[in-house]
């Protein structure tokens, strides 16, 4: 293979080359040599192919080994793989529409409760118990699951095909993939001692439906190569290279009733975070420099998982709820309305604030929840804010730590997206696009707050008026923006996260060319039939029939 570097002419001899591959991008191929990965464009995805083929045929003609031995398999295969042998379990079962969500945790009441959902004999279910319960006395497994129920004379079934998924060189395709997507930006290492596996069940239905979760932290330096640099400065970069540590997802989702049939497979970097403290310029740097070497594999709302994810007491929940509750509204489709807001809810008018909270958080408990998380909030409602309390904020907060109300219920996880911090992804993507050419404000008292409970997701809207800046009457406007984060009904994932701007106006002196250039500006962020609607509502009333 010969290539050319500046005035220079380098081969590469083929029994160098490892890992030819075509990646997702089109018409890109890739290929290791040595340590160093080469990423190479072709005209067309069919080129691309053309390229592999032939270097991978003149690789076979010369005897050479294909693929064998790389640097992606040597760097995210066997090697990284060594010594994992079985992960921390946990298991969860939702039941819906009753909201009953159990969290169970450790290798024998994990494994327990799997075997009972899917209906293995009595003697599994005890014998589970009792060699589980030795093994997490003894410590960490010093074997895969699969091969330790062979080992405690488990017969193979359901179960047994089920914790197959937890052995760790079903890992092998991930890690190599993380290498081909993020190799040339990240030099990572695997933290095995984060290896986690969680098994999730669904039990609405007769049959179940079951998710295997793999998660993984790595730690990693942000590459920074640069060529054409200096041996000094090359040293300079290297020594203040950007830390991170990322978290690597891997689900299984199977068809109902099946622990074999795969529906689904997803692999995200689910979260990541610095590695060592940094100043808050120097952070804001690193955390961008992190996510712009992770944006091939990371979710594209992590943001605003990441907000979701923190814990409750985090969270400036209860300041914010009680002073959302403006013009909020709850609806479980297709009519029915589980919380309107009628106007009395106001900071001046404390009692009216606590009765319409109640209604909110009982209203939400009820459809969401379990019929013991509806009868808690209705009997220790009243004792943690009582129609007297002055500081509405406070009292929510402790109802909502110290009431026995959990984390985990669906009503709670509802709320917790209902705060200014869960907006501020959208806030910032607007202030670095529109605000930069039409500077703008906020109008206050707009700020809505809309939640949607169907039968299959739900969906929290933060809706949003901004102004012009300025108080020139010829560049007056208006838009409002809506920022969707949609979850699936037993609010375990954040499946979308949408922002758009749903309508625009301006005044009656506002001049054509302002009208233009804010209608250029706003386009790309425009939800779908914004622009239609504008015209629309300019036409002239039908005549009436005479």
């Amino acid at each position: 293979l010969e290539g050319l570097s500046d005035s220079n002419t380098k081969f590469m001899r083929l029994a160098q080359l490892r890992g030819v591959h075509a990646t997702d991008d089109k018409g890109e191929f890739v290929f290791y040599s040595g340590e160093r990965l080469f990423r190479l464009r072709a005209s067309s995805a069919q080129e691309a192919g053309l390229w592999v083929q032939a270097l991978m045929s003149l690789q076979l003609e010369l005897g050479h080994e294909v693929n064998g031995n790389d640097t992606a398999q040597e760097c995210c295969g066997s090697r990284q793989l060594s010594g994992l042998l079985a992960p921390s379990l946990t298991l969860s079962v939702h039941t819906l529409p009753q909201g009953e969500v159990r969290e169970v945790y450790g290798l024998a009441n994990s494994l327990g409760e799997a075997a009972r959902i899917l209906r293995e004999p009595l003697d599994v279910f005890d014998t589970l118990l009792l060699r589980g319960g030795e093994a997490e006395e003894a410590g960490a497994l010093q074997t895969t699951l699969a091969q330790a129920l062979v080992e405690w004379r488990v017969a193979q079934g359901a179960l047994f095909e089920l914790v197959r998924w937890g052995h760790p060189s079903v890992l092998q395709p991930a890690l190599e993939s993380v290498s081909d997507n993020l190799g040339s930006r990240l030099s990572s290492q695997l933290d095995k001692s984060t290896w986690a596996c969680r098994i999730e069940f669904d039990t609405t239905d007769s049959s179940y439906s079951v998710a295997f979760k793999h998660s993984i932290w790595s730690d990693a330096v942000v590459r920074r190569s640069n060529p054409l640099a200096d041996p000094a400065a090359t040293n300079m970069e290297t020594a203040a290279a950007t830390k991170i540590r990322y978290k690597l997802e891997l689900c299984f989702r199977f068809a109902p009733g099946s622990v074999q049939e795969m529906r689904q497979v997803d692999l995200h970097v689910v979260d990541y975070e610095l590695a060592e403290p940094v100043s808050p310029r120097s952070a804001r740097l690193a955390r961008e420099e992190a996510r712009a070497a992770l944006k091939p594999l990371c979710l594209p709302h992590l943001e605003y998982l990441q907000i979701w994810r923190r814990p409750l007491h985090r969270l400036p929940v209860h300041k914010d709820v009680p002073r959302l509750l403006k013009g909020m509204l709850v609806v479980a489709l297709p009519k029915e309305v589980i919380y309107r807001d009628d106007g009395t809810a106001k900071p001046s008018n404390p009692p009216a604030q606590i009765e319409a909270l109640r209604c909110l958080v009982i209203g939400l408990c009820r459809k969401l929840d379990s019929a013991a998380t509806v009868q808690l909030v209705e009997s220790q409602f009243a004792s943690y804010m009582p129609p007297s309390t002055g500081d509405v904020a406070t009292q929510f907060r402790l109802f909502l730590l110290e009431s026995g109300l959990a984390e985990e219920a669906l009503s709670v996880q509802v709320l917790k997206c209902v705060h200014q911090e869960m907006i501020f992804p959208a806030v910032s993507a607007l202030r670095n696009s529109i605000y930069t050419v039409l500077p703008y404000k906020d109008v206050k008292g707009e700020w809505r707050i809309q939640i949607e409970i169907a039968s299959d997701s739900i969906t929290i809207c933060h809706k949003k008026w901004e102004q012009t800046h300025n108080d020139l009457p010829t560049e007056f406007f208006k838009f409002r923006w809506c920022a969707a984060l949609m979850f699936d009904r037993s609010m375990r994932s954040l499946q979308s996260a949408t922002l758009n701007v749903l309508d625009f106006q301006f005044g009656s002196e506002t001049t054509d060319e302002h009208r233009r250039k804010v209608t250029a500006v706003l386009k790309p962020w425009l939800a779908p039939g914004v622009l239609y609607k504008q015209i629309w509502a300019t036409l002239d009333p039908p005549l009436a029939s005479e």
